[in-house]
């Protein structure tokens, strides 16, 4: 997907802004659920504000704010942290639920969450705590699946966290790398990133984007990890050419999350 004005945005900004590391990260959810925003049927906006607008956590009032929330509750509930992610070995071409996701009962891993949340989501018994929580992880986990480097591990590396390298000359690991900083180069805000991607003519239909099993997604990431990510690291001094290698690939991801998340809360309500 082609983005010449984004990029030639991004050039102007990041003379003119300051880069900040969001903890993809902030920004890049903030991007998925303002997207997905966009693109919901009247009956799921006025039952995610239902949901929300309840929200006891005064950090919560939009699909933004929740989107970002199971970042801010990871420390009080450290057994949520392996729900985030799913290590598909680098070497392998598909996932395996016995192999990839651990627990019990081997549901402590992105994929099956997402379909245990939509579930909850979606179903009218559950109480309104429950399918505001599940929304809340639900608008989270989309993203992150569309991240590449939460869907692979190379050596164990823990989906490039131990992946030192040099980003324009400041330090990071690659898993960070590709939560923020190739977002953060851009020097957009979250509702200007958003506005350009929404404005791509060149961008394919969007129920195209919007097709694909949860399972399939995480496999086009854990592809795009290999084929990008992992790819052209070298001495681990990146710039300019890894920035123009995947730049598009996290704008077409961060689209493709979104339009998706929004395909799934319609479902739901």
């Amino acid at each position: 997907m082609p983005r010449p004005r984004l990029i030639a945005v991004a050039l102007l900004c990041w003379c003119l802004t300051p880069s900040s590391a969001f903890a993809w990260g902030e920004k890049g959810h903030r991007i998925v659920a303002l997207i997905a925003l966009e693109h919901l049927s009247p009956a799921a906006k006025k039952g995610v504000a239902a949901l929300l607008s309840a929200d006891p956590d005064g950090r919560v009032r939009t699909l933004d704010d929740a989107a970002v929330w199971p970042d801010w509750i990871k420390q009080e509930r450290p057994e949520t942290k392996p729900w985030h992610f799913v290590d598909i070995e680098y070497s392998k071409n598909s996932y395996s639920r016995a192999a990839d996701c651990p627990g019990n009962d081997h549901s402590d891993c992105i994929i099956v969450r997402i379909d245990r949340f939509l579930g909850v989501l979606g179903n009218q018994g559950a109480s309104t705590a429950e399918r505001r929580e599940a929304l809340k992880f639900l608008a989270h986990l989309v993203g992150d699946i569309h991240q590449p480097l939460h869907c692979a591990e190379r050596n164990h590396d823990r989906g490039g966290n131990n992946v030192k390298v040099k980003w324009f000359g400041k330090k990071m690991n690659l898993h960070l790398l590709w939560d923020a900083g190739i977002i953060d180069r851009a020097g957009l805000t979250a509702e200007e990133f958003t506005e350009l991607l929404l404005e791509d003519e060149t961008a394919p239909p969007v129920s195209a984007q919007q097709a694909g099993t949860v399972v399939a997604w995480a496999e086009a990431a854990h592809t795009l990890a290999r084929t990008h990510a992992y790819k052209g690291l070298g001495s681990g001094l990146l710039g300019q050419k890894y920035y123009d290698q995947t730049a598009d690939v996290v704008d077409e991801q961060l689209l493709k999350a979104g339009l998706r998340l929004a395909r799934l809360i319609n479902s739901a309500f």
